[in-house]
């Protein structure tokens, strides 16, 4: 788990730095490059065990991926897996110095960050429009980078009561726990069309 903490960071940061050009061929080679050289470490790891016993210590199947480098709580990151995203030019003369730009620079890096979460993620998001179901704010373009990367995730997907087409929503983690605290319900209530609505707390709210 030590080495997967340690490269994690690195596989994901360089393949998002080069995810806005035509990187996926590159991507997969790097891909197998590195299987290649974890492979080798690990034989030379136990020297003295067979290539079949190293295949089951270090690599496992994850669906329908054989030779995934992973342990019982982590899994080695793969470049493939990053969205390549064209790079969008700035309009006109925009600039983050003008106070008056600020909302446009701000909505064009929630717009980046939502590329490039997951089809279940963005549909999710695009429900609420962009907001928690329950206390109605804005998801930050931070909470994206960081849903993004799964790392103390600050969202979970919720399913409403009532059984609809796409049941599932996300909302912020601390107002899941403080609204679980208050109705001992797993579900939300489902009013009307689902919108991001203080009404769906029944008086949660102070």
């Amino acid at each position: 788990s030590t080495v997967i903490r340690l490269l994690n960071p690195v596989i994901r940061g360089w393949a998002n730095y080069h995810s806005t050009v035509v990187s996926k061929a590159t991507f997969a080679y790097c891909d197998y490059r590195i299987y290649q050289m974890l492979w080798k470490w690990a034989r030379r790891r136990h020297p003295n065990k067979g290539a079949q016993w190293v295949r089951k210590r270090y690599f496992t199947q994850q669906g329908t991926r054989n030779g995934v480098f992973a342990d019982s709580l982590w899994t080695l990151a793969t470049m493939s897996d990053i969205r390549i995203i064209r790079h969008v030019k700035i309009q006109g003369q925009r600039s983050p110095h003008r106070p008056s730009d600020q909302e446009y620079f701000e909505a064009r890096l929630q717009q980046l960050q939502l590329k490039r979460l997951s089809d279940a993620q963005k549909n999710a998001v695009q429900k609420t429009h962009g907001r928690c179901v329950l206390c109605s704010h804005p998801i930050s373009a931070e909470h994206f980078r960081r849903w993004q990367i799964n790392r103390e995730n600050p969202f979970l997907f919720v399913r409403m009561a009532r059984d609809t087409t796409d049941p599932l929503v996300v909302v912020h983690r601390w107002c899941y726990e403080r609204y679980r605290s208050t109705s001992d319900q797993d579900t939300l209530p489902l009013k009307g069309e689902l919108t991001p609505s203080l009404e769906a707390l029944d008086g949660w709210v102070d």
